[in-house]
């Protein structure tokens, strides 16, 4: 009876990782979304023909990274006030040095 107990509880053990893993994925893709969204909005914005005015290369391109740097102080401001900071390492250096030291194996 005991080996079946165990066998449960470590079926059950697989079965949080997973449901973490998969957690974290529908996550990033969530944040990709956020974060790209409205720039493909600003691009087709910019591809309407439109007789009227006539953009510059230069205001597209700045207009694109305002608004990608917009969308991603907005989710790294969701993050602080959620509590939920998973992007947090990604600003660190520790998490640079960590990188490195798997890159060059010796982490």
């Amino acid at each position: 009876m005991l080996k079946y107990v165990q066998n449960f509880q470590l079926i059950a053990i697989r079965q949080s990782r997973d449901v973490d893993k998969l957690t974290r994925v529908s996550l990033f893709i969530t944040k990709a979304t956020v974060l790209f969204l409205p720039v493909s909005l600003m691009t087709s914005y910019f591809g309407t023909n439109l007789m009227v005015t006539n953009y510059l290369v230069s205001t597209y391109w700045f207009s694109f990274i305002g608004i990608l740097l917009g969308s991603y102080l907005v989710l790294l401001g969701f993050g602080v006030v959620s509590g939920d900071m998973e992007s947090w390492p990604l600003l660190s250096w520790n998490w640079l040095r960590v990188r490195f030291r798997r890159w060059n194996g010796r982490g």
